[in-house]
């Protein structure tokens, strides 16, 4: 999101019209975390997530593809589908992964832990980052168009995560959810 206008150059677009799909960008952003806020307590949490992990899977993989076609065989129209690509990444980033994953912690500690749990994840949160904001520039240097492959790795990998330990909590009270956590990391 950071490099949204330098992604959208490298696309093929102008200078004008990268910065008009950054901007375009960010209302998808605050238009599907209105959306977040509707579904969540209707879908679940861990629903939510696996939605949005696989949307973003897609969006991403999309994004390679079209970025690919654009750069080393510059076909002209692939540079409007890198918009919409990345449309839908974010679209699909909103409604699960940006919203659920700053809520969600508070439900999963108890109160004498939550504090520290929440301050935790988001030095953990900023870390990441910073250190994606640093390493970006220097990835796509070396991999080109393909640097988003990484991401789509690494969500990948979330999505496993979330399907081998993480429970549905949807309906749930905090004591429910905490022996439901006890059960299931004492197997």
């Amino acid at each position: 999101m950071y490099y949204s206008t330098s992604i959208f150059r490298k696309a093929g677009l102008d200078h004008l019209y990268s910065a008009y799909a950054s901007l375009a960008m960010w209302l998808v952003y605050l238009t599907f975390s209105l959306i977040s806020m509707s579904l969540v307590d209707r879908l679940g949490r861990r629903v939510m997530l696996l939605l949005s992990h696989s949307g973003m899977m897609v969006g991403m993989s999309l994004f390679t593809v079209f970025m690919v076609l654009s750069g080393q065989y510059a076909v002209d129209w692939a540079k409007y589908a890198c918009i919409g690509s990345i449309f839908l990444w974010m679209a699909f980033y909103t409604t699960g992964s940006s919203s659920v994953s700053w809520f969600l912690p508070s439900e999963m500690f108890p109160q004498e832990a939550r504090t520290a749990a929440m301050t935790w994840i988001s030095v953990l949160s900023s870390g990441c980052s910073v250190m994606t904001s640093f390493l970006f520039p220097l990835l796509v240097l070396v991999l080109e168009e393909y640097t988003f492959l990484l991401f789509v790795a690494a969500i990948a990998m979330g999505t496993v995560c979330i399907i081998s330990t993480l429970p549905e909590t949807k309906g749930m009270t905090i004591d429910q959810i905490q022996i439901l956590l006890r059960h299931r990391f004492k197997q």
